[in-house]
């Protein structure tokens, strides 16, 4: 059984690179389908509050390539992003990665059939290199961060802030419960 699969992009001013790392991932989602990894896709770019050309450059995005659409809302946050994006998403898996694409997708290779077993999968970035990664300090405070989570609450996980990957139904059974 192929999956259908929807991505959600949550953007903050990224003018410099949505159009890069949204393109690079609806060519390795186009990939999927043609090697019948996947059925279908969508990638859903959720524009919060931004006051650059995001949403013009998502506008072109949208307009060049079917599966991709976006929206946009005046509050900032990702949480509020997110919710708005699980809102819209179509397919069976939603899945959500950054707009600068330090987690490419090819998570979603093993993570699709486990989606079978299991309602909710988190997907580290730190398993392998990062072709975009972020600058230094940014880096830094990024593993302090997630060394200080692990030992405080004894955490296991590699990555606090990685990718996540939910079943679609379970989605739809928890929205309501979520705040916006």
């Amino acid at each position: 059984m192929k999956d259908n699969v929807s991505i959600l992009v949550p953007a903050y001013n990224e003018e410099k690179i949505i159009k890069r790392g949204v393109t690079e991932q609806y060519n390795y989602l186009k990939s999927l389908q043609k090697k019948s990894i996947i059925n279908t896709f969508e990638i859903v770019i959720c524009i919060n509050g931004s006051t650059d050309k995001t949403e013009e450059i998502s506008k072109r995005l949208s307009k060049r390539y079917r599966e991709i659409s976006y929206f946009s809302i005046k509050e900032k946050g990702l949480g509020i992003a997110l919710v708005e994006g699980l809102k819209r998403a179509k397919m069976n898996i939603v899945a959500f990665t950054d707009a600068e694409y330090e987690t490419q997708l090819d998570f979603l290779i093993p993570a699709i059939p486990l989606m079978r077993e299991y309602q909710l999968l988190n997907c580290s970035r730190y398993i392998t290199p990062q072709p975009h990664g972020p600058n230094l300090l940014r880096s830094l405070m990024s593993r302090s961060f997630r060394n200080f989570f692990r030992i405080m609450f004894r955490f296991k996980f590699s990555d606090v802030g990685a990718s996540k990957v939910f079943r679609s139904d379970i989605i739809k059974e928890l929205l309501p419960h979520f705040k916006r």
